[in-house]
């Protein structure tokens, strides 16, 4: 079997192997640079208002965006992750998000062909629940073929809960297989 697309390999040697959250926090990470994000991985020990690139700590987070899905205003930094479905089977498991307190997280997903497309339409899903709660989006409900999507992990809290430390807990986002052949 020959593979003869490299865009198969590279998400499936990711998906294979893993990635470390140093070597994914090194891509970006803001509205212009999103982080794509791999399935079934965890990025942990992030900080919402210091760049991805930076070590948990305080920092100055993506504050370009101040109102997502419509109408909920943003408080603080975000960060912004993105991944592109298929059609490949459905997607499963949850994106988790899971602070340390003081932290209070707002989560929001949309989709569109790049990220101010996803931030000015409305939200695929969302989830904001008071306090240091974790917070969970279905993954199942993002299958809508051939769609980019866009997680924005931000807060709408004030004062010190809405900046923080967290972890991104990532389920299953199959991969299309985009072409083989056999010689």
């Amino acid at each position: 079997m020959k593979i003869n697309d490299a865009r198969f390999i590279a998400p499936l040697a990711v998906l294979m192997f893993g990635c470390s959250s140093v070597a994914m926090a090194a891509a970006g990470g803001t509205c212009s640079a999103p982080l794509t994000i791999a399935a079934n991985t965890s990025i942990n020990g992030l900080n919402n208002c210091a760049p991805l690139s930076a070590a948990p700590g305080p920092g100055d987070g993506d504050t370009s965006i101040s109102t997502l899905c419509g109408s909920n205003d943003i408080t603080g930094g975000f960060h912004v992750f993105t991944w592109h479905y298929g059609g490949a089977n459905t997607p499963s498991g949850n994106l988790t998000i899971t602070p340390t307190a003081p932290y209070n997280p707002a989560v929001f997903v949309g989709e569109g062909a790049d990220c101010a497309t996803a931030v000015s339409g409305f939200c695929d899903a969302q989830a904001d629940s008071a306090g240091q709660t974790v917070e969970n989006i279905a993954l199942s409900g993002l299958a809508t073929t051939n769609t980019t999507y866009f997680l924005f992990v931000a807060s709408t809290a004030t004062g010190t809960a809405k900046c923080g430390v967290y972890n991104l807990g990532i389920g299953n986002l199959p991969v299309k297989l985009q072409s083989f052949s056999i010689n």
